[in-house]
């Protein structure tokens, strides 16, 4: 078999689509170990504001102004408005994604495999002055599909849903054979096998109690710190985790919290083992991201989804919703009723039919077969 070189690129406007891409390339080294990958996390190959930059005003405005981000997100979804500012924005390619360019180049991909919008964005139509172009595709990382995503000359789209096919189909005018229903690409570890008194004695979880698993993303946007406070008000005996991340601010705050006798509290910093938590957990509080739900539906863990980005999220806790994979809460007190509907119902939601054919393989055996 020829030895491809494949490239990954994401952008860390939040941990989803770098996880994705990491995702995609352990799934390459499993399924063909004799290619070349590569994963670049491109904003700093980006200038101009447009990579550290433009993750710093995310961030800014969707916890401090999330009016003007979901304001923005909406009008950028419009599709004249992306055409113009495609247009206006064409001639600093250039200038602002040069080193990325320079770095692709070096590296000499057969294939590049975009998890983030502003990456295709760079690939699309780019200045062949600069960059001779590449083969591409983008793998779509939420449930409902935005103009951000629309990339011309991609060669395929991978999609989460059927219904976000039919979207993705109409919007980009790409032909429906370029467009597959792949689901979301998670880590193959979390289609694993693993032996749950194992686990807890591994994780330090007393069994016998349910466990709650808080996620905080990290980048503050919930109030992880008032949700485990208000699960310390449930009275049955409990185990309470708060995921903190690289927040160390956060993990600090989590620790100096005093749980009540009945529950036993633990507080993570970054953790390679997040699927291991996920998988003794009764319940999973969450922001809604992509990355987050399609790992909770791999393992039939119930979703309960807080605080949701205005835009991207929000679609997502609306598909959350809908399809039975969990339930939004707006509030602290509807977090709470939410957790007792998991205890006093637990289930699990059965697999999807994507998990034969995890996303990743998916997505790898397409652009294998193309080259």
């Amino acid at each position: 078999m020829a030895r491809h070189r494949l490239l990954l690129l994401s952008l860390a406007a939040g941990s989803g689509h770098v996880r994705a891409a990491e995702a995609i390339a352990a799934a390459a080294r499993q399924e063909c170990p004799e290619a070349v990958i590569k994963h670049i996390e491109i904003s700093r190959y980006l200038d101009l504001g447009l990579g550290t930059g433009f993750i710093s005003s995310f961030h800014l405005l969707a916890r401090y102004l999330p009016f003007a981000w979901k304001m923005f997100y909406q009008t950028t979804n419009y599709r004249p408005a992306h055409e113009i500012f495609s247009l206006l924005t064409a001639p600093l390619k250039p200038l602002a994604a040069r080193r990325l360019y320079q770095a692709i180049t070096r590296f000499g991909p057969d294939h590049i495999i975009c998890t983030n919008g502003i990456a295709a964005q760079a690939l699309a139509r780019p200045p062949e002055r600069f960059f001779s172009p590449v083969p591409f595709s983008v793998v779509v990382t939420d449930y409902s599909f935005h103009q951000y995503w629309s990339a011309p000359g991609a060669s395929f789209y991978f999609v989460p849903t059927a219904e976000l096919r039919l979207a993705v189909i109409r919007e980009t005018k790409i032909a429906s054979d370029r467009v597959m229903v792949s689901g979301i690409p998670v880590h193959p570890r979390f289609y694993e096998q693993r032996e749950p008194a194992a686990l807890y004695r591994s994780c330090e979880i007393p069994p016998g109690r349910p466990m709650l698993l808080v996620l905080s993303g990290g980048q503050g946007l919930i109030d992880t710190q008032r949700i485990v406070s208000a699960l310390f008000s449930i009275s049955r005996p409990l185990t309470v985790i708060a995921v903190a991340g690289q927040n160390r601010g956060l993990y600090r705050e989590l620790c100096r919290l005093a749980a009540p006798p009945h529950i036993t509290f633990g507080v993570l910093g970054w953790t390679d083992r997040l699927d291991d938590y996920l998988r003794l957990a009764a319940a999973v509080i969450s922001k809604p991201g992509g990355l987050t739900m399609a790992e909770c539906e791999v393992l039939g863990r119930p979703l309960i989804a807080v605080s949701p980005i205005p835009g991207q999220e929000e679609g997502n806790a609306r598909f959350l919703a809908a399809t039975g994979g969990g339930a939004a809460a707006n509030s602290v007190p509807e977090i709470i009723e939410r957790v007792k509907d998991c205890l006093d119902r637990p289930q699990t939601k059965p697999a999807p039919e994507t998990k034969n054919t995890p996303a990743a393989r998916c997505i790898l055996r397409t652009i294998l077969s193309s080259l």
